[in-house]
């Protein structure tokens, strides 16, 4: 006779063991490593775009390993990706097992049709990493020539140790030769340890605008652009009456947007041809948007009005320097804007180096600011600029400007003759990254303490290798 006793037992414990193997099964499904797609000679997919296709399909949380080399293509990530995770990553060896984030060992070429690379999820997470994304060209779709970039709802898409080289953008109205980025709702768009170099966005007989960089957020998304170096880019066109804008870098933060520029270097973008050129560095604004620790640098306009190197609206940036270029350095200006400027260095311009143009009921704040070698230093075209500790017109006792280094020296006039209160605060570091406070209060400039007296060999004893920066 069967012991009921038992079977109760039994069916007991056996449900019980059917259910913990089932909670087991159930979480070891969420942490199962995502499926693995390789790419190349060796690889399950001759394409970069067939993996991309699959994986999309597949759903779910995807990782992409490219084989180094080169492949024609132009990658698409489509908006009906809407939820997961996509990580594309370029550098693999012919295994698979190891890899490099060397961009120049992995790249996606247009070859003059289309773009290299456009990501449009409708949610989700997408990266890019580790790829040279070149030969981008359209004359027809004119917005992003190397990078086109437009997730919606919740979308989520970083782009990290890419080059971004050598594409463009041709029509009228032609944008971002390098990148466009436009994020909305409650997306986030990520751009880092990236050079956009050698693009182009060309208005023909029409307007043109960001040769390197276009980025706006809207709504409450958010945007980071960090450790990029923005160099080399153009904008040209042949209209004498039309607005050439921007040559390097164009940011504008809209709603309740959150933007940040951080650690970059903007450096010899351009504007030419016979329009009306405004920025060869570029053009920052947003009531959500800080820039700090970052270089402007001998951007230029080629065009033959006046101009400027960087035009401000409303922003919060620290800790940066602007030099350099062929026209007036920084222009303050804008209808009912909030600018706030603290530990800048703003030299080496033939022009003025701060313009401030700002109207109705517009705030404009400048301390703790190096304004020197300028032309002049300081114009005020229309309403006021609430300012102080700045040192103006003096020796800063730089250690190399010529070579662009404007870190101070021993009996620098800016050695803690800041202000720790500035209207908008102190950055958290200065422009090396270094502490923003050193000897109990803050230096003048964008750069904190004073570099070393001897800057050559001086460890080695040989003295007729001293230098002294010593004036």
């Amino acid at each position: 006779m069967l012991d009921t006793n038992a079977e109760g037992r039994f069916s007991r414990w056996g449900k019980l063991a059917i259910l913990v193997f089932c909670i087991a099964i159930f979480y070891s499904a969420i942490d199962a490593p995502a499926a693995i797609l390789t790419v190349g000679p060796s690889g399950d997919f001759t394409t970069v775009q067939g993996a991309i296709d699959y994986a999309v399909g597949l759903g779910g949380d995807n990782e992409i390993r490219v084989e180094t080399g080169s492949y024609i293509e132009n990658l698409v990530i489509p908006s009906s990706m809407t939820s997961g995770f996509l990580s594309l990553l370029g550098g693999w060896d012919g295994l698979f097992l190891s890899r490099t984030t060397d961009p120049s060992a992995t790249v996606i070429d247009s070859d003059l049709a289309g773009r290299p690379l456009r990501v449009e999820n409708g949610g989700g997470e997408v990266v890019a990493d580790g790829f040279t994304l070149t030969g981008g060209y359209s004359d027809s779709f004119a917005l992003g020539g190397g990078v086109y970039v437009y997730p919606t709802s919740n979308g989520v898409v970083r782009i990290t140790h890419c080059d971004v080289v050598n594409n463009s953008v041709v029509q009228s109205g032609a944008s971002g030769g390098g990148v466009w980025a436009t994020v909305y709702g409650q997306s986030e768009f990520y751009l880092t340890n990236c050079r956009i170099s050698g693009n182009l966005a060309s208005g023909g007989m029409g307007p043109a605008l960001a040769g390197g960089l276009y980025v706006t957020a809207h709504d409450s998304s958010t945007v980071l652009l960090s450790d990029l170096v923005v160099e080399d880019n153009v904008v040209s066109g042949s209209h004498p009456d039309r607005n050439l804008q921007y040559g390097g870098v164009l940011l504008i933060i809209d709603d309740d947007a959150n933007g940040r520029l951080l650690d970059s270097v903007i450096a010899w973008n351009r504007i030419e041809g016979a329009g009306h050129s405004w920025a060869g560095g570029g053009s920052l604004s947003g009531m959500g948007l800080t820039v700090r620790r970052c270089l402007w640098l001998d951007n230029e306009s080629n065009t033959g009005n006046a101009d400027f190197q960087l035009i401000l609206g409303t922003v919060t940036m620290t800790d940066s320097v602007v030099a350099g270029g062929n026209t007036n350095s920084v222009l303050a200006g804008g209808h009912s804007v909030t600018i706030q400027n603290t530990n800048l260095t703003i030299v080496d311009s033939p022009g003025a180096g701060f313009t401030v143009a700002v109207y109705d009921d517009s705030q404009t704040s400048l301390f703790n600011t190096i304004l020197s070698r300028n032309a002049s230093d300081v114009e005020i075209l229309a309403g006021s600029l609430n300012s102080g500790n700045n040192l103006i017109g003096q020796d800063p006792f730089f250690v190399n400007p010529e070579e662009r280094d404007y870190r101070l020296r021993i009996g620098s006039p800016a050695e803690n003759q800041g202000t720790n209160s500035p209207q908008g605060g102190l950055g958290p570091a200065d422009c090396d990254g270094g502490p923003r406070i050193v000897d109990g209060v803050v230096d003048i400039g964008a750069y904190e303490g004073i570099s070393e007296v001897f800057v050559d060999s001086f460890e080695s004893g040989n003295t007729s290798a001293w230098t002294t920066t010593f004036p």
